[in-house]
């Protein structure tokens, strides 16, 4: 009943997922346990696709964690060669906005992200492998009515050499995303919406990373170049730095540093950031941060402004947790400036393999200097094949 529930949800509500650092009650505080990419997100380890069906899944209480191990596959139980590792992922998200005024409310279906991806090992071990990922991306409508030349449908999303050199000591080189702050799926989140060039959902730089793992420290540093796809003038050219402490499986803390520019801005972003597991399905994330953003060739002033975000994930059952988050935004620290807050409260399900649903209720709300703006209340869902 409740699985069906859930489906009934997804099909007339909203929302989003691929990584999940929330999953450290689980006692997994580094994400190159699941991820060939030790930032979290993207393709699957082989390990990864088990631990998702066996401890994330609901599952029949008949059916064993080998089987289930062993189902968890591209193919499923059929074995594909240990060279070769693909993977697939749809996201769609049905939203229904301004639940306050019925009149003006409006539904849509939104084709969020179709991606195929590859992992191509080059030993056994998986000490050297070449990932690389495509995304499907929808025409936005508005193209269809313009004469704005169309953006490409296919676009090569990620693609990243990952060498081993030796224990603890990881490299990438490619096109990838930069280590900072907690990264989870919600690319509107202020944690990352509001970072700009650098930390949105097709925001990924050339560039090389090196991942350096201890007993109790996970460090990542970054130089990239700008995705060499745009043109030479927009791209962001910087550094990034983020290193968590680890007191033990469950608890770590953080901070994240990123410096950047191109022609026209020069961005600064900080933050501290804390993910801690209070039982197996029950943990708490937070992140805290600044944004500078200085005009290099205009007489605009300086953007400084900060977010918060925090996030809770309670396990009620096997597959099935209450997830709730809070933001705040403000755009200017100097002045009073416009402050927004953000509250969500929903159910994150994996009621099958290869299957996530998401519903959430959102009230967003806006106070400005002078005056401020009545709430908004969004419903949306989301569902979440992947392969």
């Amino acid at each position: 009943m409740i699985k069906k529930l859930l489906v009934t949800a997804a099909l007339w509500f909203p929302l989003f997922a691929f990584g999940y650092p929330d999953f450290i009650s689980y006692g997994y505080k580094s994400c190159v346990t699941c991820h060939f990419n030790g930032m979290g997100g993207g393709a699957l380890t082989d390990y990864g696709r088990s631990l998702f069906a066996t401890e994330m899944t609901a599952s029949d209480p008949g059916v064993s964690e080998e089987t289930l191990s062993n189902q968890s596959g591209f193919l499923g139980a059929t074995q594909i060669p240990w060279w070769i590792r693909p993977g697939f992922k749809f996201r769609g998200m049905f939203l229904r906005t301004r639940l306050e005024d019925s009149k003006n409310s409006t539904s849509r279906f939104i084709p969020m992200q179709v991606s195929f991806n590859t992992a191509f090992l080059f030993d056994e071990r998986a000490d050297k492998v070449f990932v690389g990922t495509v995304d499907y991306m929808p025409v936005p409508a508005r193209f269809g009515s313009t004469n704005e030349k169309k953006p490409l449908s296919l676009i090569a999303k990620e693609y990243y050499f990952r060498w081993t050199v030796t224990k603890g000591y990881i490299l990438y080189a490619g096109l990838m995303d930069k280590p900072y702050g907690i990264r989870h799926p919600d690319h509107t989140a202020f944690n990352r919406g509001v970072n700009n060039f650098g930390l949105n959902q097709n925001d990924q730089s050339h560039g090389m990373t090196l991942q350096m793992n201890f007993e109790k420290i996970e460090l990542f540093t970054n130089v990239f170049v700008g995705n060499q796809n745009q043109e030479e003038i927009l791209r962001q050219k910087g550094f990034s730095v983020m290193g968590e402490y680890a007191f033990n499986k469950e608890i770590t803390f953080g901070a994240s540093l990123m410096k950047s520019k191109n022609e026209f801005l020069d961005l600064t972003r900080a933050a501290v950031h804390s993910r801690v597991g209070f039982a197996k399905g029950k943990s708490l994330m937070a992140e805290l941060g600044i944004r500078s953003d200085k005009p290099l060739q205009i007489a605009d002033p300086e953007e400084n402004g900060f977010y918060s975000y925090i996030q809770s994930l309670i396990a009620f059952t096997k597959g099935y947790n209450v997830l709730s988050t809070y933001q705040i935004y403000k755009d200017n620290m100097v002045t009073t400036g416009t402050v927004r807050n953000k509250l969500g409260i929903g159910i994150l399900a994996f009621p099958w393999q290869k299957t996530e649903i998401r519903a959430e209720l959102i009230n967003d709300r806006t106070v400005a200097d002078q005056s401020s703006v009545p709430d908004t209340w969004t419903a949306q869902a989301q569902v979440h094949l992947s392969w």
